[in-house]
């Protein structure tokens, strides 16, 4: 008996650890005396009380280590709670001390950091009844200040000071996590001789795009991605460098080729993480079917570095009147030439359609040139086959997913999905005669000639739920609409009953069978019966259907792509 209430006991003291600081979600600190974590039950104990876990952004060990956080966004902003705590308590002190010695610029410096960092209610009137008796009786200042004004610029340290002790203890656990509060305390710090020095230690001794802070972005940004630089003697760079320009990099992830010349690395990895997690979504969706096509060349990215070197260069030697969608576009797709051209920005207001975008020429040169459901010679798509709809109709439903970057996460479905809410506003509670939509056997039916000979003209308004004003479109703006409509019905309605069918229809069309696979026989209904399910199908969600189970790719471990590295090299350390 006595063996087996030693090991009863001893699991009881590993589940119960001393706790010496936990930071609350409001900003609070929790600081009690036999304060324990059990993690297990997910919660802190003190005495009689417990408090769950998930009221906290961290809970700390005596010696600083952690011991609990929900994710590394929560771990940084426990940290600046516990530095802010720590100024809070030292500028009052030196506040009261200033006053004291008759530093009144220094009390009126004091009393201001105080008041940013926690100083509130009736400690601020008193504090401010202090500094104004200070200020209108001015006393002579006493030497003792100096020491206070050295103690007053110190204060900007204790931040990335404290961020830094706890970098080196994570550095112990997980390196990727690490390097990533090595970066941040650089940040705040730029020069901190402490993560200066740990920085050197890590950092390649010869990186080739140059000094140990570009590799910390490098690695922490694009590496991550399992990206690496390419060589510059392959084929590919040597014909871009002869006809664009001589500073480019090659960078390789996955089944995708980014020939760049852009260096900002924080660019580069949102770009390669759009370009993967398309991929990745696209070879799942497809993943179904036998495998036809053993190797797959590169998929080739032209990165710019902004707009106007996008629409330059993307031009080539077609008349200006061709190149004009150019100027409102954030990229396309060259069946020709097999290359996607991008570029990207900083400003996130701008990214969600540049992401967009980027998922929508993706998905045209993925289909086209890796997708194994079928091999090259089987890809060489016939345009001018029946059911050239699925082209733009796919890439446009998979524009209209949602897509989180910083989680690597995405949901293919959106119930604010432009093309089933211009349907809405174009059809209202049922079709009527009056409708502009394209016809649906027309469009079903068509192939690519059908789609140039539609009127570009823009005379169609739609006033959307979604949106604000009314938006004017033309008749080819609305076949996009309308196929990826379709798609969307296809995809989602009847628990994904038409979903294999779909993917089969993009198989077919791919291979230039398309025109053995009418809508009649893909469906098992007319095209006039398909289009009035997809009018249906938009009104339901208007009203507020949604999929039992939303199609969604997990999140990976941790709250972001690094944090899945993250977890696993954590565990591995352990």
């Amino acid at each position: 008996m006595k063996p087996v209430f030693f090991v009863v006991a001893l699991a009881c003291c590993a589940a119960a650890q001393p706790v010496t600081v936990a930071v609350e979600r409001d900003g609070s600190l929790l600081t009690r005396k036999d304060l324990t974590l059990d993690q297990a039950a997910g919660v802190l104990r003190w005495k009689k009380k417990e408090y769950p876990l998930s009221g906290f952004y961290l809970v700390e060990s005596e010696n600083g280590a952690l011991l609990w956080t929900p994710d590394y966004g929560a771990r940084v902003r426990g940290y600046e709670f516990l530095a802010r705590a720590e100024i809070f308590k030292r500028s009052r002190k030196l506040f009261k001390k200033a006053i004291r010695y008759k530093a009144q610029k220094l009390a009126r410096t004091l009393f201001e950091i105080a008041q940013d960092h926690g100083l509130g209610g009736r400690d601020v009137e008193k504090a401010r009844k202090n500094l104004l008796r200070l200020e209108t009786r001015p006393g002579r200042r006493s030497p003792k200040a100096d020491a206070i004004a050295e103690q007053t610029k110190a204060l900007a340290q204790i931040h990335p000071d404290l961020f830094f002790v706890r970098t080196k203890l994570e550095l112990k656990v997980s390196r990727a996590n690490g390097l990533r509060m090595l970066r941040d305390t650089l940040r705040m710090a730029p020069n901190h001789a402490g993560a200066l020095a740990k920085l050197t230690s890590f950092a390649p001794k010869n990186f080739a795009l140059g000094n140990a802070r570009v590799w910390l972005d490098w690695h922490l940004d694009v590496e991550v991605l399992g990206a690496k630089l390419a060589t510059r003697d392959s084929f590919n760079m040597r014909q871009a460098l002869k006809h664009w320009r001589k500073d480019l990099n090659a960078i390789e992830s996955g089944v995708v080729l980014v020939i760049t010349p852009v260096t900002d690395s924080r660019i580069l990895g949102r770009t390669l993480g759009c370009c993967r997690m398309t991929t990745d979504l696209l070879a799942e969706l497809f993943g179904v079917y036998p495998v036809r096509r053993k190797k797959v060349d590169p998929l080739r990215i032209f990165l710019f570095e902004n707009r106007e070197e996008y629409v330059r260069e993307s031009g080539g030697n077609r008349p200006a009147k061709d190149n004009a969608f150019l100027e409102w576009s954030a990229g396309h797709y060259s069946p020709g030439e097999g290359i996607s051209r991008l570029y990207w920005v900083t400003n996130r207001n701008a990214e969600s359609r540049i992401i967009g975008t980027a998922v929508h020429e993706l998905t045209h040169h993925w289909l086209a040139d890796a997708n194994p459901a079928y091999n090259r010679a089987e890809g060489s798509r016939s345009a001018r086959c029946p059911g050239f709809w699925i082209i733009e109709g796919f890439a446009e439903f998979m524009e209209e997913g949602n897509y989180n970057l910083d989680q690597g996460t995405w949901s293919l479905f959106d119930r604010r999905a432009d093309s089933l809410d211009t349907i809405v506003a174009l059809t209202g509670s049922s079709r009527t005669r009056s409708s502009p939509l394209i016809d649906w056997k027309t469009l079903y039916g068509g192939t690519s000639l059908t789609f140039w000979a539609l009127d570009k003209k823009m005379d169609i308004s739609v006033r959307r739920r979604w949106k604000l004003g009314a938006d004017i479109v033309s008749k080819t703006q609305l076949w996009y609409v309308q196929s990826a409509a379709t798609c969307q019905y296809l995809y989602h309605a009847e628990d994904g009953k038409y979903r294999r069918a779909l993917l089969d229809y993009v198989v077919h069309h791919y291979t230039g069978k398309a025109k053995l696979m009418p809508i009649q026989k893909a469906f098992g209904m007319s095209p006039e019966a398909l289009g009035k399910r997809v009018e249906e199908f938009a009104r339901k969600v208007r009203a507020g259907w949604r999929p039992k189970v939303t199609p969604a790719r997990a999140a990976r471990a941790g709250s972001s792509a690094q944090e899945g590295a993250n977890q696993k090299e954590g565990n591995a350390g352990k």
